[in-house]
């Protein structure tokens, strides 16, 4: 079986969307290789063990988005529309940078390998450890959360997932019931299940990331604590939760406010992110509108996580 990694260089900006992109046209996996994360690891104390620089090493140069897809009588095609799809992002206010694709073909034997060049053990907060499946740490207390990166994007590297899971960590108490809108690999479910939450309702709308929920759940031998469910939104049937998850975009997450009543207990805590930071004062303003009072707003670079309380039972 033969593989076609594509390699998108592009701006910090535009990586959720052009993952999105790859995701949705068939590709296997999306792995991010980002300079300034890198240097980023290197200036934070203890991860020197399993980060090191290259002699060229750049902190300047563009982020790389890589994706697999299969070959298949429908490749050529399926390449002109992503392509095409990414040439696009400008137009809809993200900086895109140089936008350039390239594509190799490899052996399914180093595709597998290419996954464990870029994707290493991440400590995320106090508790968390993000890993992947084939490495090792050491027994430091830390939550182990066991992740394949071949099954979805979504693997803690982000900006947007490493602010929600730190604000996940400081908000969650033990019999917590949660749900994660827009699940993706399944990272802040896993996460949630793993700091005491009772319950945890995985949703999204793509068969695929419901598939690779699913297969990292089993990873980390959680399938009764965590259920899974394909559907738009809040649109499936669930009991109301004390947390609600939402990794998304701006825009999905100002229309998924209208639905939160019936899915957030009153006092509950929102926490979102995907939010570009030119939309910051957006979603702040959408959040004020329906009552919610923000607790905690983190930034990195141009990306902002907001946790925020739901309206007490009386409040306006």
């Amino acid at each position: 079986m033969q593989w076609l990694e594509i390699s998108i260089s592009l701006d910090r900006e535009a990586i959720e969307a052009v993952a999105e992109i790859c995701m949705r046209h068939g590709a296997n996996g999306v792995e991010l290789d980002d300079p300034r994360l890198m240097l980023e690891r290197q200036t934070t104390v203890g991860d020197w063990d399993y980060a090191e620089l290259p002699e060229n090493f750049d902190p300047n140069a563009e982020a790389i988005v890589r994706a697999w897809l299969q070959i298949g009588s429908e490749t050529t095609d399926v390449l002109k529309q992503i392509e095409q799809e990414i040439q696009l992002i400008p137009s809809y206010g993200l900086t895109l940078g140089s936008g350039t694709l390239r594509v190799m073909e490899i052996a399914e034997q180093n595709w597998a390998e290419a996954w464990k060049q870029y994707y290493k053990p991440l400590p995320i907060g106090e508790k968390l450890l993000i890993k992947p499946v084939w490495e090792t740490w050491p027994d430091d207390g830390r939550l182990v959360i066991e992740m394949d990166p071949g099954l979805a994007f979504g693997t803690g590297n982000h900006a947007t997932t490493r602010m929600c899971l730190e604000m996940l960590e400081k908000g969650i108490f033990t019999g917590a019931d949660v749900i994660d809108v827009g699940c993706g690999s399944g990272i802040l479910s896993i996460a949630a299940a793993k700091l005491g939450a009772r319950s945890v309702c995985a949703i999204d709308i793509d068969r695929l990331a419901v598939e690779s929920t699913l297969a990292n759940i089993q990873l980390n031998t959680l399938k009764q604590d965590v259920r899974v469910e394909q559907g738009d939104l809040l649109q499936v049937q669930h009991d109301k939760a004390d947390i609600v998850l939402a990794n998304i975009i701006a825009d999905v997450i100002i229309r998924l406010l209208d639905d939160l009543p019936s899915a957030l207990k009153p006092g509950g805590l929102l926490i979102c992110s995907g939010i570009i930071s030119t939309r910051k004062d957006d979603v702040l303003c959408a959040l004020e509108q329906v009552g919610f009072t923000v607790q905690d707003l983190y930034a990195d670079e141009d990306w902002v996580a907001i946790a925020a309380r739901s309206p007490k039972s009386g409040d306006a």
